[in-house]
């Protein structure tokens, strides 16, 4: 597939890092595409370790109010449930598991942080809600504690989404 180091960031240091990152359609486009691939893949360790590295990004990229709107309608939303429905019948340690449910979380929550357009994205987007639901039956305190503040971020001023996390 290879090497995804020059696109995934582990960490932006400015704020105009993050909105570079994210308004730029080749490089979204790209890490949209390498999520496609892993999603219709067999998920082995390697996989999953650089998809939870591109959601991270996509999730500090998130924290920008004006990257918000790109990424929310990047298509990145759809691996919602295509990532966070199957890690437990892949196979791979419990720890890589975890990482990417607390990244798709971090992402989710920081999209949706005083944007409502992103709220109403996820709520169209077909599983994504009860995924994230689900999430909050994990184990894991830092999974548990991300899961609860994404759906707070999701359901925040907004009775539709409030209604679906409530009969999920």
């Amino acid at each position: 597939m290879g090497d995804l180091s020059p696109l995934v960031s582990n960490t932006f240091n400015l704020h105009s890092e993050r909105e570079e990152f994210a308004t730029s359609e080749d490089v979204v486009n790209s890490l949209i595409g390498k999520l496609e691939f892993y999603s219709t893949n067999e998920k082995d360790e390697i996989s999953l370790i650089w998809s939870a590295l591109i959601f991270k990004s996509f999730a500090e990229a998130a924290k920008i109010e004006n990257a918000r709107q790109p990424l929310a309608e990047s298509g990145v939303l759809k691996f919602i449930p295509l990532f966070l429905d199957n890690l437990n019948d892949c196979g791979v340690k419990h720890s890589i598991k975890n990482e990417i449910q607390e990244q798709v979380l971090r992402m989710v929550a920081n999209l949706c942080y005083n944007h409502e357009q992103s709220r109403d994205l996820i709520l169209e987007t077909e599983g994504a809600i009860r995924s994230l639901v689900d999430c909050l039956d994990s184990s894991d305190i830092s999974v548990l504690s991300k899961a609860c503040g994404s759906l707070l971020n999701l359901s925040m001023d907004n009775e539709p989404v409030q209604s679906s996390i409530l009969t999920h």
